[in-house]
């Protein structure tokens, strides 16, 4: 199956959806596609729904977070990543390597509505 990205503009936040995707190429390409539309729309937030569908080495997500870390982000980005219970460890650690690279505001969620709301600025019980 090819990667699916799915992106799209709200007045707060760029918001994409990631299915499909098999390597770091794939994934490296859709964060470009994902910041080139937050730079078109002068947005900084960003809400990413990601599946990832296979597991890989840890050694593979460290280095998918040390090139993601490179890009050039938008001044003040604030990054949630919503994604499922059986890939969160996978997530957290490639959050860990962009905050120890980078000190980019992200968070790893279990629910979109949680996301939503930790991008607002609230507080959230869960993620």
């Amino acid at each position: 199956m090819p990667p699916q990205v799915e992106i799209s503009v709200t007045p707060a936040y760029v918001r994409a959806k990631m299915a499909g995707i098999a390597n770091n190429e794939e994934a490296l390409e859709a964060w470009a596609q994902i910041l080139g539309v937050c730079a078109e729309n002068n947005l900084a937030r960003i809400l990413a729904e990601i599946d990832i569908q296979e597991e890989r080495p840890i050694s593979e997500y460290f280095r998918f977070g040390e090139r993601l870390s490179a890009f050039d982000w938008p001044r003040g980005a604030k990054v949630a990543v919503v994604c499922a219970p059986s890939t969160k460890a996978a997530c957290l650690f490639t959050e860990n390597v962009l905050v120890n690279r980078r000190a980019l505001e992200t968070g790893v969620f279990d629910e979109v509505a949680a996301a939503e709301l930790w991008l607002a600025g609230g507080r959230t019980t869960t993620g």
